[in-house]
């Protein structure tokens, strides 16, 4: 599904939340949210800074589906993603 996101998604601005997941033997990541259609969806961010909450990221999710979504620091910097809103 990752590479669908990466080669078919739309870009979008999400902003960092003060929301957290926890993941075992790890800091604890920042989510961000979007909002498509006025309807919310939460990723994980990949910051582990509380200085990022409240900063925009870019993020690409399949239109069809929103809730499968990907900030684009998500995918590797030397693969092509299509988002505009660096």
């Amino acid at each position: 599904m990752n590479y669908l996101v990466q080669r078919n998604g739309v870009c979008i601005k999400g902003i960092v939340t003060t929301n957290v997941r926890h993941i075992r033997y790890s800091k604890p990541n920042y989510l961000y949210k979007i909002s498509v259609n006025g309807k919310e969806y939460m990723g994980n961010s990949l910051y582990t800074d509380e200085r990022k909450v409240g900063d925009t990221i870019c993020v690409l999710y399949l239109k069809s589906f929103p809730s499968n979504n990907k900030p684009i620091n998500f995918f590797d910097p030397d693969e092509r993603v299509n988002c505009d809103c660096k």
